[in-house]
């Protein structure tokens, strides 16, 4: 949610800019239609944004399920190729890089029913799971080239 003033200016401004030279976000809790939230506000583009959480006992811990207790340990050189590649990949944020493709999917799919064409549905076919060291350096060649 986009959080607005609403009759003070003057404290929404000092607050947003008090989280934002911060690097902070504040934790609260709120009412919506009958039921308490645990939320976050944050500074985000020129303004406050507030995240609905969910309470601790809604969320069911990793170590619950046994097949991560169960998980081999990754090899030293696969480390070292995962980090190089995040280290590639690793930089500034932004939302605007993502897209709804199934969104867009959709609204091809309605576009092209109205002008009259016919929708013919295709089986996907799922590529073949490589192996992981093979993968791990495939996708280091590719950073290589961007």
């Amino acid at each position: 949610y986009v959080l607005t003033p609403d009759r003070s200016e003057e404290a929404y401004n000092l607050f947003a800019s008090t989280l934002m030279d911060l690097s902070m976000a504040a934790a609260g809790s709120i009412t919506l239609r009958t039921k308490e939230y645990p939320v976050v506000v944050h500074f985000y583009r020129g303004g406050l944004v507030l995240t609905t959480l969910r309470y601790a006992e809604e969320v069911i811990p990793p170590q619950a399920f046994t097949d991560l207790a169960n998980l081999p340990a990754p090899q030293e050189s696969e480390i070292a190729l995962a980090k190089r590649i995040v280290t590639e990949l690793t930089g500034d944020f932004s939302i605007d890089e993502y897209q709804d493709h199934y969104r867009k999917a959709i609204v091809d799919l309605i576009e092209k029913k109205r002008a009259g064409e016919k929708v013919v549905y295709e089986e996907p076919h799922p590529e073949e799971a490589k192996e992981l060291m093979q993968a791990l350096k495939e996708t280091l060649a590719t950073l290589a080239t961007k």
